[in-house]
Formats: C-alpha cells, structure tokens, sequence
C-alpha cells in the first residue's frame, strides 16, 4: 500500500522571493573506494563506442486550419453615459454622478473592488518583480576571437591630403557611403587644397559616385533617413547646407551666413 501526501500551495502564497548568498564549501559525503570491487574489475580489450556530438532533431509537417484577421477601430469620444445625458453639459453629468453614488450597487461594488485591488498592492509588495538576481555579470558567448579584414578602400582622388572627418551609410541597404574631407587646424589648410567631398559606392570604390562641393569645406554630412539621393552636411564657416545628387555637386540651398554658428531659436 503505497501511501503519501500531496501538499498544493500557489507560487504567490510563498511569500517573498529567496535570496542567494556566497557560502564556503561543505562537504556532505564522503565514500571510499572499495578494494574488494577493485580486484574483480576485468579491464576489456579493445573497446568499441561511437559518441556523437550533434544533438539528434526530428522534423515533421502539418497543415494548420487559416485563420482570417481583420483589423477594427473605434472613435471613442466620450462613453460610459446614458443617452439622454449630454456630456458637454456639465451639470448634466454632476446632477447623474450625485445620483449613482447614492445608489447601494454602486457602494457594494466599490467595496468588493476595493479589497481586490488591497490584496494585489499587498502582493506587489512582498515579491519585486523586476529585481534582477545576477545584474553585473558580463556573459562572453562569442565563440570567435573578434577579428576584422579590409573589404574595400576608398581613395581621396586629390593630392593633397586631408583627413576624413565624417562618414555615413546608407540607411536602406548600406551599399553607398558619403564622406566628408577637411582639415580642421584653424588657418593652417594647405594651399591648393579640395573643397570636394564625395558619395562612394562600394561595388566601384575606384571612381567615387558622386562630388559634393560646397563653399566651404565639409566637416559633417549625413544622408536623408527617406531619400539617400538628399545629404545634408555642415561646413567648416558654420553654414548647413543640404545637397541632390540628381542636380549636380553643388548644393542646392545653405543656411544664411550671418545666422551660422549661433543658436537659433
């Protein structure tokens, strides 16, 4: 006769959540070999076994019944009225409220809500549900050496040299880059040197595909989050000039000079 006890409590009847602390190490058993097993082992030769490393999966096929969605909206405005009350008018309302919260329904039901809602604050304070147990430690599951190669190189067509000061992608696919070349020492550009900026494919990083050649020097230049054909840039004497790529390389309207590198409201 098998006899036992089931015991059923719900997980929110616990009460507050364990909490976990370091402890030194114990030691709950401790078992000796035994001699007598040891002389009887016979060791076999050869051994034959076959390990495999790839967990076994299964794979099968069913058709599920379609289900059709439709999506539905409502205009609420305002609800919950009866209909020969107008809710524009003010003392409308108050004169309905007065009368519902003399009715006894109303009183026995704001009651009976009252002590649900009690029972679910005092729950939420017993258990916090959005403590985190292990914040702070750092998972590595990369199971690569982090590494990087050179996939393609842009060149600055003009000889003299400038520093790249602000690359963009492109937001759609990325295939195309704009880059913005400038020297930023104040008053020490060279002589001769490149007002151009260009945007750059990266299936022909021979040619660049575009020249953007503005007044001034670009410092920034970004692509339009809608039309990558619109580049938006920022010069060195502080204008915002925004550029069509369809239209040339020069730009198609700046922000007035007099208002640059100021804060406009």
């Amino acid at each position: 006769m098998e006899i036992y006890h089931q015991y059923v409590r719900l997980r929110k009847q616990f009460g507050r959540h364990p909490k976990f602390i370091d402890e030194g190490a114990e030691m709950l058993a401790d078992i000796r070999p035994n001699e007598e097993h040891a002389s009887e082992c016979v060791p076999k030769n050869p051994v034959i076994t076959v390990t495999q490393c790839v967990p076994e999966m299964s794979e099968h096929e069913a058709n599920t019944v379609a289900v059709m969605f439709a999506n539905k909206a409502i205009s609420h405005v305002e609800g919950g009225w009866p209909k020969d009350i107008d809710y524009t008018e003010a003392e409308h309302t108050i004169r309905y409220r007065k009368k519902i919260e003399k009715d006894e329904d109303y009183i026995r039901t704001v009651v009976q809500l009252g002590s649900a809602i009690e029972y679910l604050v005092k729950q939420n304070n017993a258990i916090d549900i959005y403590e985190e147990y292990f914040a702070g430690f750092a998972t590595d599951h990369s199971a690569e050496v982090p590494s990087a190669k050179t996939l393609t190189v842009f060149r600055d067509p003009n000889t003299v040299r400038r520093s790249v000061s602000s690359i963009n992608w492109t937001p759609d696919s990325g295939s195309k880059a704009v880059i913005a070349y400038s020297v930023l020492a104040f008053q020490q550009q060279p002589a001769g040197m490149s007002l151009s900026s260009y945007v750059w494919d990266l299936s022909n990083p021979n040619v660049p595909e575009s020249e953007l050649l503005g007044p001034s020097q670009l410092v920034c230049a970004k692509f339009n989050v809608k039309d990558s054909n619109l580049v938006g840039a920022g010069q060195y004497n502080g204008q915002f000039v925004y550029f069509d790529t369809r239209k040339g390389s020069s730009p198609v309207d700046s922000t007035p000079i007099d208002i640059s590198h100021r804060c406009v409201d």
